[in-house]
């Protein structure tokens, strides 16, 4: 039987899913299953998709720009990786356009900035292996001693 690989649950605007589905296929060659919402199946409950992604995701990567920001569905996930020690140094926040406000809790985690241009293979396979050393388990500098509950 096989172990199954960990998941990573991506959040984004709607404008940045090419963003996202190029960091999913990264992730991917990194050993890390990636989910988000362009995997949703036309007709699937929607909101039970993402809710079931997200009880099985042991790790978040939010794609931050303004459209994001103003996101309620934005606002209920960060609330999700936020609500206890589950996610606790497993919150990857990259910043893919500027202008959005970047919640004052997610400033220690942030992993890189995607803002200046259309990020390269070779910039997201690093910020894939960067996500993928936090979530398996290895020491990822930008995370070292801050958890959800001391950033609050």
């Amino acid at each position: 039987m096989s172990k199954r690989r960990p998941q990573v649950f991506i959040s984004g605007a709607r404008q940045d899913e090419p963003l996202a589905r190029e960091l999913a296929a990264a992730l991917e060659d990194a050993g890390i299953h990636a989910w988000w919402d362009g995997l949703i199946a036309p007709g699937e409950n929607w909101a039970q998709a993402i809710a079931t992604a997200l009880d099985d995701s042991e790790a978040l990567v939010f794609l931050i720009s303004p459209e994001w920001t103003e996101s309620r569905y934005a606002a209920h996930e960060l609330d999700v990786a936020l609500s206890g020690s589950r996610f606790a140094q497993r919150v990857f926040p990259i910043i893919v356009r500027p202008g959005g406000r970047l919640p004052w809790v997610l400033t220690p985690y942030v992993v890189g900035e995607l803002s200046a241009k259309r990020p390269q293979k070779r910039e997201l396979s690093e910020l894939a292996e960067k996500i993928a050393a936090g979530v398996t388990g290895a020491n990822v500098q930008s995370h070292a001693g801050a958890t959800p509950e001391k950033a609050r």
